[in-house]
């Protein structure tokens, strides 16, 4: 430690070199050391081990030499100021291994004031941590997760496993300030002469500090969108025709403009970039997942599955040109010849409609003719036609147009507000009896998208939109399963990836080519059908049921 006694700043010397080859712990030698030093060295030996448990960087091995650390502090630190020489011992061990723990994982808020503190007005540094360590702890509770449980089970809460979580945290935030309170460490930055003269510098610092970082977080950001273009332009692909692509010149013409993260690196780039080198001519490629999906993700071990859409396929698009490549690509997102839709019900403010699978509800980018088309084709662009939700383009059943302003409002909110009810069969691939899966139930798994490879949905725990669907299974058949789904929201393959992922009923739907086991190329449609919807349509106070058999 270096103390800048002109500019009232304190510096810590950190080197690889500083690191001794052996340590010797003798608790004699703390015998002798004054009531007052034992108290800030013991603090200071407490607030390592807090600390190195709440940092971000902690982890398993971390936590448990910081959590032994506060067990023997909590029972040992009273009674070693005040003589006890077994306790002595034990905070000597104490303060030996919470060093282990927070070289390797960092310190926190509580070091950070309480050196520059220390450095202004010439306190102890353990007693500055003692006199911070309280209020960091209530400042960082919320965001500790359960970790304020074992603090506090260390310092003897009785409830630290069975209480509310909240009370919990308090309680452990309790138990060192009293601690502090007990040893005689001040509590408080008066108590140890600081005044609000006293603190503006070090507020002028931080604001200086602030400035500094904001100047190096857009350098660094600068530097890295710079590095990132060369290396986009620097990456350079061929296509069977010898011609040469960079990323950057590949990618411009996507809605994307900028090459994702990994772009070219996947195998069949490199697979195809090595042929061309040696001048072979590439016959067959195909890719199969291997292994358990990653986090989120809907993915079989041994089945095929096209290039994504953001990423390889467009790298793909380019290295193939000039090979024969039978099917195209892209094509297997088609989901086939649709049939005809079926009007069910019509008045004068919406119509029921039966629709067919492998039809868009909307219109998309190819040339398919959508529901929403066959309809305006239909009624003529007089009555404003618009569909008030939509199907999957491979899911089949009945789905609502209204006609006009008014009832697209009231559909709408009547939708937003959860009053139509909505009912799905769906074939899942695998024996629900076999599993062990229970008969009916609820499946909670919020949804995102695949940003890299829509118009797939991945499960998002953190940051997904919430998804909820009750099952009751009605049926078992040849290895199939028939299953009645009510979904109480509505978010884009919500009943596909709650079957299929493993985090819900790890069955996909029978025919899904994206998150299921059909064979590329097979022809199977999905089946999912929208069987049934009920509703009660404020503008005539009748109650609806319309409902339409599954085609499977």
């Amino acid at each position: 430690m270096i103390t800048d006694t002109k500019n009232k700043r304190k510096f810590v010397a950190v080197d690889p070199h500083d690191i001794p080859v052996v340590a010797f712990v003798d608790p004699d030698l703390t015998d002798g050391m004054p009531r007052g030093l034992k108290v800030a060295t013991g603090l200071d030996a407490l607030t390592h081990a807090i600390e190195s448990v709440i940092t971000p960087g902690a982890w398993n091995l971390s936590d448990a030499l910081s959590m032994q650390t506060i067990r023997m502090i909590a029972q040992n630190l009273a009674k070693s100021v005040d003589g006890d020489k077994d306790a002595g011992e034990q905070m000597a061990y104490a303060s030996y291994i919470t060093g282990m723990s927070y070289s390797n994982v960092g310190l926190g808020l509580v070091h950070g004031m309480a050196h520059p503190l220390g450095g202004r007005l010439g306190v102890a540094h353990g007693v500055a941590n003692g006199i911070l360590l309280a209020p960091v702890m209530e400042y960082n509770k919320d965001y500790s997760g359960e970790k304020y449980r074992d603090i506090a089970d260390a310092f003897g809460v009785e409830d630290a496993y069975t209480g509310d979580l909240e009370h919990v945290r308090d309680e452990a935030v309790q138990a060192v300030a009293q601690l502090t309170r007990v040893l005689g460490n001040p509590t408080t930055i008066s108590e140890v002469g600081a005044t609000e003269e006293d603190l503006e510098p070090l507020a002028e610092r931080l604001k200086q500090a602030h400035s500094c970082l904001a100047v190096l977080k857009e350098k660094r950001r600068s530097d890295s969108e710079a590095l990132q273009k060369w290396l986009f332009a620097s990456f350079k692909l061929l296509n069977a025709r010898w011609e040469s692509k960079s990323l950057s010149e590949i990618f411009s013409g996507t809605s994307l403009r900028i090459p994702p993260s990994g772009a070219g690196e996947c195998c069949a780039p490199k697979l195809l970039q090595a042929a061309y080198l040696r001048e072979w001519h590439p016959k067959a490629i195909a890719e199969y997942w291997y292994g358990k999906p990653k986090r989120g993700e809907v993915r079989v071990h041994g089945m095929h599955y096209p290039a994504c859409r953001g990423k390889c396929l467009p790298v793909l698009c380019w290295m193939l040109q000039g090979l024969d490549v039978k099917p195209p690509l892209d094509t297997e997102r088609l989901a086939g010849e649709a049939g005809i839709p079926k009007i069910i019900y019509e008045n004068q403010w919406f119509c029921v409609v039966e629709k067919p699978s492998g039809m868009l509800s909307v219109p998309g980018k190819g040339a398919a003719v959508s529901l929403q088309q066959w309809l305006d084709d239909k009624y003529g662009a007089g009555l404003s036609v618009k569909m008030a939700h939509r199907l999957d383009q491979d899911t089949s059943g009945v789905i609502i147009a209204t006609f006009g302003e008014e009832p697209f409002r009231i559909m709408q909110a009547l939708f937003a507000t959860r009053q139509i009810r909505k009912t799905y069969i769906a074939d899942l691939d695998g024996d629900y009896q076999m599993r062990g899966i229970p008969s009916h139930g609820r499946i909670e798994l919020p949804l995102a998208p695949d940003w890299l490879d829509r118009p797939r949905q991945v499960v998002d725990i953190k940051s997904g939109k919430p998804a909820l669907t009750e099952y009751e299974f009605t049926d078992v058949s040849e290895g199939r399963t028939r299953v009645k789904f009510c979904p109480h929201t509505g978010r884009t393959h919500q009943l596909r990836v709650h079957a299929a992922s493993e985090m819900g009923l790890d069955m996909p739907i029978a025919g899904d080519r994206l998150y299921g086991r059909r064979a590329v190329g097979s022809g199977e449609r999905l089946h999912l059908h929208a069987c049934r919807i009920e509703f009660t349509f404020p503008l005539d106070g009748l109650h609806y049921i319309f409902e339409s058999p599954a085609p499977f």
